[in-house]
């Protein structure tokens, strides 16, 4: 859905800013109000700021100050995902966004939890999701971890992807098809061993 919202925010000005803070969140899979909403433009040196995005030539990088699972510095990197989703690239789609706001400013100015909500139910009204209203910016965090999971991606990838170390991002996952996920990869390991033996 976020590259519908991509889509339809292109003809819709308004929305456009609205849709990029989404993708933002949607890639990292940050949580939106204290990871991508503060995030600030960042040209690689050190700012004091919660959430600083900057680019080189191949990559994206969200540098956070604090991550609440953790405690702690989180780096996060995402590369260019144009052979597979050219209109949600983050690498092409947030990097312009990075180069066009002077350093250490805020990337979504004037946006708050409020009028984020409000922007991302209508944005998924106008792509057609059912029931918009009972959607919050949680479910673009969980989205993408679903979706790297329906991809096949195993447990440790969708970990790195959000930074998480510990069961929490469980809920965030189909946990039947997991279970299914799993007792196949257990399978496939099995089967790799028996042939190398």
């Amino acid at each position: 859905k976020v590259a519908a919202m991509m889509e339809w925010a292109r003809e819709h000005a308004q929305y456009e800013n609205f849709a990029m803070l989404f993708l933002l969140a949607y890639w990292f899979l940050s949580r939106l109000p204290s990871e991508a909403l503060p995030a600030v433009a960042g040209r690689g040196t050190a700012l004091d700021a919660q959430s600083v995005l900057w680019k080189t030539d191949t990559e994206l990088i969200l540098d956070l100050r604090v991550r609440k699972n953790t405690n702690t510095r989180c780096r996060i990197t995402r590369t260019c995902m144009c052979s597979e989703a050219a209109v949600t690239c983050p690498l092409h789609v947030l990097g312009p966004l990075v180069d066009a706001c002077p350093e250490g400013q805020s990337l979504f100015p004037g946006m708050n939890r409020t009028s984020v909500l409000r922007a991302l139910r209508v944005l998924l009204d106008k792509v057609g999701v059912e029931k918009s209203g009972c959607y919050g910016t949680h479910d673009l965090r969980r989205g993408h971890a679903l979706d790297l999971q329906l991809a096949g991606a195993p447990l440790q990838v969708i970990l790195e992807a959000g930074g998480w170390r510990s069961p929490a991002f469980l809920k965030y996952l189909d946990l039947h098809q997991l279970d299914r996920d799993l007792v196949v990869q257990s399978h496939i390991d099995e089967s790799s061993s028996d042939e190398e033996v």
